[in-house]
């Protein structure tokens, strides 16, 4: 962590994966769909300055109300999302992280299956973003202190011919590599110069 602050998530996903009301499956000790829980009960991340955007299908039907998290996470589901608009709920992303450390993780089953089939957890027959939407919502953190980013679930092996997964992939991380360099642009213009305008002997 960042000077030993936590961090604020910004989680793409079609699915919460904080699902602790779910048990482990085949005894496992770690599992894919409670990570999220993980973070926040090991201090990592502030659940208070954390969003999870994207969300639907079937997981969403499994409880009473859906759009809420029992750790503490801002849920906008897909739904909410287009019933918002991209202005407001960029809004509400930025209101969210504050002033603390950004880490964005994408996982691809957040968009819809046109733009990336070959993902780990389909869910088909609801509306998701599409990639330009999704790119949109990116760019709510720019400025902002991000710290890293990953994308995840991509299985290669289900693509179609045209790779069309892989290439959206490759624009999601060229996207989030850019906000990155642009925040350390920006720190590096902030910075003051040495003495001498940084310039050696002579």
């Amino acid at each position: 962590m960042p000077k030993g602050r936590k961090l604020a998530l910004v989680h793409f996903d079609a699915h919460r994966d904080d699902y602790e009301y779910l048990p482990h499956w085949l005894g496992s000790k770690r599992s894919a769909a409670h990570w999220a829980a993980y973070t926040i009960r090991e201090g990592i991340v502030d659940p208070d300055h954390s969003i999870q955007l994207g969300m639907r299908g079937n997981p969403m039907r499994a409880r009473a109300d859906p759009s809420q998290s029992d750790t503490g996470y801002r849920i906008l589901p897909a739904e909410t999302i287009f019933e918002l608009g991209p202005e407001e709920v960029m809004g509400i992303i930025r209101e969210r992280v504050g002033d603390l450390p950004v880490y964005i993780t994408f996982d691809l089953d957040a968009l819809d299956p046109c733009d990336a089939p070959a993902v780990a957890n389909l869910e088909p027959g609801y509306r998701a973003l599409r990639t330009y939407e999704a790119i949109r919502l990116l760019h709510a953190v720019r400025g902002l202190d991000i710290v890293g980013a990953d994308i995840v679930c991509m299985i290669p092996t289900k693509d179609t011919p045209c790779q069309i997964t892989a290439m959206t992939t490759v624009v999601l991380m060229f996207e989030m590599i850019s906000l990155i360099a642009d925040r350390l642009r920006s720190q590096k213009a902030l910075s003051p110069s040495p003495p001498g305008g940084g310039r050696g002997p002579g």
